[in-house]
């Protein structure tokens, strides 16, 4: 998963980062553990990440699954979804779970 954002965040963009890391770190540690799962952020205003944001379209506040399966890579936008999703914690928890476990 990759949570791109800029220098200055929103409140809501702090709270998908730390809903986020809430379901990585407890319903997904071991995929964690393993490198099953991994979970970057990226600010898109460090020069340094220019060619990563230009390759998912982030200029801003994104949140993508960025899934390998079968030798093929898939980028999955969950941003929309994460900006309506985030102002119910147990909702946005359990969505994310969802989306997890299929793409696994």
């Amino acid at each position: 998963m990759i949570d791109f954002h800029n220098e200055h965040r929103c409140k809501t963009c702090l709270t998908i980062q730390s809903l986020t890391e809430e379901v990585l770190n407890s319903t997904f540690a071991s995929e964690k553990k393993a490198g099953t799962i991994t979970f970057r952020t990226v600010n898109v205003d460090d020069e340094a990440n220019a060619k990563l944001a230009e390759e998912f379209g982030a200029y801003g506040s994104a949140l993508f699954l960025h899934v390998h399966k079968n030798g093929k890579a898939e980028k999955i936008d969950l941003t929309e979804w994460a900006f309506m999703s985030a102002n119910d914690a147990a909702k946005f928890k359990a969505e994310l779970t969802k989306k997890l476990r299929a793409a696994l």
